[in-house]
């Protein structure tokens, strides 16, 4: 599925409309829940003049990711099936997406918080921030609340690298610390 969506994407880029629709198309067969292809698909239907299969397109999209919403926020989902759907929400850029990692970060079991952080940190928005550093106060397991921080920096980071703001060169002494020993020359 992955071969044909990125082929599906080379095609579109290429302005190979039916080339682009026909392996995107297949993608979707292959693997339903690749969800970034069908706004792809939507947008090459749209640019082939097919505005109405582009709506069919982006319907069965708004089914698949009601499903996977609802069975990420399902207690009674197993810990593998909740992986899998944080991996595919990782890949799309929809606020809905979003709020669901966020309650992810919530979840009973900590590798499904530990995943869904991960995938926050590679949205890197002010809102993954807030809630990356809520989870990591919040965090009782030791190790996922070393891997809460760990991602609650490399999103800090892709922020900061995406705002042009270089990298602190050293962090700050605490308040009340005495300052760094200066070696003699």
């Amino acid at each position: 599925a992955e071969v044909h969506f990125a082929l599906g994407r080379h095609r579109g880029g290429e302005r190979d409309t039916a080339g682009a629709i026909e392996a995107l198309e297949r993608a979707l067969v292959l693997q339903p829940d690749l969800l970034p292809a069908y706004p792809l698909l939507g947008a090459v239907r749209v640019q082939a003049g097919q505005a109405e299969a582009a709506a069919r397109v982006m319907a069965r999209y708004e089914v698949r990711l009601d499903l996977l919403l609802s069975a990420l926020r399902n207690a009674n989902t197993v810990g593998s099936r909740k992986l899998a759907v944080i991996d595919l929400l990782a890949l799309l850029d929809d606020e809905r997406a979003t709020g669901a990692l966020i309650d992810a970060l919530g979840d009973s079991a900590p590798a499904v918080r530990m995943a869904a952080a991960g995938a926050l940190a590679d949205e890197a928005s002010a809102e993954a921030l807030m809630a990356l550093s809520k989870a990591a106060l919040a965090e009782t397991d030791g190790v996922a609340r070393a891997v809460l921080k760990a991602n609650l920096k490399r999103a800090h980071d892709a922020a900061r690298a995406a705002l042009g703001a270089p990298p602190p060169a050293t962090l700050p002494p605490p308040t009340g610390a005495p300052p760094p020993a200066q070696k003699d020359r």
